[in-house]
């Protein structure tokens, strides 16, 4: 495995981690102020920080910050480059599309720049790449109110299903999309989904387009991880096209966490490295265990939108839910 590499600088990709992460908690009802009962529903139509998480929030949270490729990257490729947005602009961007065979989720998110803590002498973000994986850790919003430049690119239209979706922004959280109409859209196996957006603080865009990956099943308990060894996972299906990632989301008391790996599908098995896990903080347990896996075949898009570094990430199903340690 490649020498890790860490930054803290106020970049592109960290502007998108802190959105990225929120986005997923937000996503699957893990946010704070979520009930109990809300924090166990599976929701996870945005995903990654983009957080991403996105690969990069996934393969990371920050996703949004990579380079310009088509979905059928290997795994790797790319993670950490420029996407063709303004260098240093901190604009960025996701949109998410899941189809697990019978059910269609989709979200997107918008970042300007200027998101920063408005207290807390840490970076917004620290992040850290090794090989194919990465993990980065924000301020937790509770412990740190950020402040920033929500962005809307209008809304966006996905092509590709038997219905098209419709995304627009969320009414109760800045720079959030939700999914308006579409929602019985169904998807045949290898299918090329387009994205498009009417614009707005993001420049409008069309044609953007990423392929369906094949399912893959995965066995095991990841009900209970620990931090302070390696994870390896297997898997079987997975096709030729994009990646399995394998990512964990993490909720702690005063930081959130977002580490993503991306794997070749016909690997059929991944380890995340232990390095990079004891990075990440523990599960927040004052109102339970906080903290969201998913090991799922992913294949994505990166493109620029104006000065906007943009990922659209099309999911297929696999194994996701929560975990505790």
């Amino acid at each position: 495995m490649s020498a890790a590499r860490r930054g803290s600088g106020r970049s592109r990709r960290e502007a998108a981690g802190f959105f990225g992460v929120l986005a997923w908690f937000v996503a699957a009802g893990l946010a704070p102020g979520c009930s109990n009962s809300d924090r166990h529903l599976r929701v996870r139509e945005i995903g990654d920080a983009g957080a991403g998480v996105d690969g990069d929030a996934g393969a990371d949270a920050g996703a949004a910050a990579g380079a310009a490729e088509n979905a059928g990257a290997s795994a790797g490729g790319g993670a950490g480059a420029n996407a063709g947005g303004a260098p240093g602009s901190g604009k960025s961007g996701q949109i998410i599309v899941q189809w697990d065979g019978k059910k269609v989720g989709a979200s997107a998110f918008f970042a300007g720049a200027g998101a920063t803590p408005s207290t807390a002498p840490m970076p917004l973000c620290q992040t850290t790449q090794l090989g194919s994986c990465s993990v980065q850790v924000c301020s937790n919003p509770d412990a740190n109110p950020v402040t920033g430049q929500p962005a809307s690119a209008g809304t966006i239209t996905v092509g590709g299903g038997s219905v098209p979706l419709k995304l627009t922004p969320s009414t109760m959280f800045e720079s959030l999309y939700e999914l308006a109409s579409g929602a019985n859209a169904t998807f045949a196996p290898g299918s090329t989904l387009t994205a498009a957006a009417a614009g707005a603080e993001v420049p409008a865009f069309s044609g953007e387009a990423a392929e369906l990956p094949s399912p893959i099943s995965v066995p095991g308990d990841y009900s209970v991880l620990s931090f302070d060894r390696d994870l390896t996972v297997t898997w079987s299906g997975g096709g030729s096209i994009g990646f399995v990632a394998v990512e964990l989301n993490v909720l702690g008391d005063t930081q959130v966490g977002d580490l993503s790996c991306e794997f070749p599908p016909g690997a059929g098995t991944g380890t995340v490295p232990r390095a990079l896990l004891g990075e990440l903080p523990p599960c927040a347990k004052e109102q339970g265990p906080i903290c969201g896996y998913a090991i799922e075949p992913r294949s994505r898009r990166r493109f620029a939108a104006g000065e906007y570094a943009v990922d659209f990430s099309v999911r297929a199903a696999g194994l996701s839910g929560s975990f505790s340690n």
